[in-house]
């Protein structure tokens, strides 16, 4: 093969968000089709409903739009090319600075927060609707899409089609290279959702964390409330260490990667961010981790990269005893905790009063048999009546 020869033009695809969205909007382009770009250079702006996120240049050369501004793309979908030709404009070649200070201005003030976001905007112009009389709930008091929807009857809205020509590309079929890939899989395929349910002694779990507490403090170490949420993060990362994988995941290395996503409710909704390495994890670095994602999920200010990856969420909702967790697709697993509650159960043959938690597991039965989800949850409910191993 000639060493000389050029790298293969890319095509860019809107990448998996997370969080139960299956389209988002492109709200603008930094650049226009014909420009140079520089690799990692920012090149345009999504939106969902919940967040904007900005894409980056994955190689250098000549940008080629297939999708412009304003326009509704499901997860997927091919929305620019990048061709390794070209090169970056000569000093001589750029702009003077009396524009470039213009440009900057106008740039500067796209920046400002608009009172719409682009779908709203369109369905409001396209339908004669005044938005004076629709109250936003998005940030700082923006019209979004579902607000416009829920003001208007929902024919109202009719779905911008995209050139198939140019867009329509069919998701390749090889999903066995990483999780981004079956993650591409369950984005694009219907869930079908099932639930199992089983209770969990948390006598001796209660007990350790009282223990870890007291020794910690012991130490003089100037350490925050460890929560029980931490200690099933440590066990949902054990429990998948031990747990004989589906064929689906039979070669999936990264999920033993502890990359587990934990649901935070918002003001906004709910979203589930993702911990990495969360076996590698002390339990004070679960809580100091989890305590950060959740004042970033409160002020919006979550990565592309914190709400992508993984395959099982973990849901804490305590002040309910037992509930159907929710799963975020694409991942097709979630674990929900709940309130605990001092019953009366049989220990030894001895009637005792013990508190007791109820945990469930959702999993999307087209990709977990639900063999393979009984088995996971009882790893789980082990080692949390038996959690020393979580100290380990």
């Amino acid at each position: 093969m000639n060493s000389t020869q050029q790298a293969p033009m890319i095509t860019m695809k809107v990448p998996p968000v997370g969080e139960s969205i299956t389209e988002v909007t492109i709200a603008f382009w930094h650049k226009k089709s014909g420009d140079y770009v520089a690799k990692d250079e920012i090149i345009a702006e999504l939106e969902s409903e919940k967040a904007t996120f900005e894409i980056n240049a994955e190689i250098a050369g000549t940008l080629q739009i297939l999708a412009k501004a304003s326009t509704d793309l499901p997860i997927g979908h091919a929305i620019c090319t990048i061709t390794p030709v070209g090169k970056e404009p000569s000093l001589s070649q750029k702009k003077p600075l009396k524009k470039n200070i213009s440009l900057a201005i106008n740039t500067f003030q796209e920046k400002i927060p608009p009172l719409f976001s682009p779908v709203a905007s369109k369905i409001l112009s396209e339908q004669g609707i005044d938005p004076s009389q629709i109250q936003g709930t998005g940030p700082k008091g923006k019209i979004t899409k579902k607000d416009v929807l829920a003001t208007t009857s929902s024919d109202l809205y009719k779905k911008n089609t995209v050139a198939t020509s140019k867009l329509e590309k069919d998701i390749p079929n090889d999903y066995t290279e990483s999780i981004d890939g079956i993650q591409q899989y369950l984005v694009n395929k219907p869930m079908m959702t099932c639930t199992i349910f089983d209770e969990v002694n948390m006598s001796a779990l209660v007990a350790l964390k009282s223990q870890y507490q007291k020794i910690q403090q012991q130490k003089n170490i100037d350490t925050m409330e460890v929560h029980f949420l931490s200690f099933f993060v440590k066990a949902v990362c054990t429990a998948l260490h031990t747990w004989s994988l589906p064929k689906f995941f039979a070669q999936k290395k990264e999920i033993l990667d502890g990359v587990v996503g934990i649901d935070f409710s918002t003001k906004y909704g709910n979203v589930a961010p993702v911990l990495s390495k969360a076996h590698q994890m002390s339990l004070d670095m679960i809580e100091k981790k989890c305590l950060i994602l959740a004042e970033k999920a409160a002020k919006q200010q979550l990565s592309l990269e914190e709400m992508t990856g993984g395959l099982l969420t973990i849901t804490h909702v305590e002040d309910m005893m037992l509930a159907t967790p929710k799963v975020y697709a694409p991942r097709p697993l979630s674990i929900g905790m709940y309130r605990i509650v001092e019953k009366l159960v049989v220990v030894d043959q001895s009637i005792m009063i013990q508190p007791m938690m109820f945990i469930a597991l959702a999993y999307d039965s087209a990709v977990v048999e639900e063999k393979s989800s009984i088995q996971l949850l009882k790893i789980i409910k082990n080692t949390i009546e038996n959690p020393l191993s979580l100290l380990l």
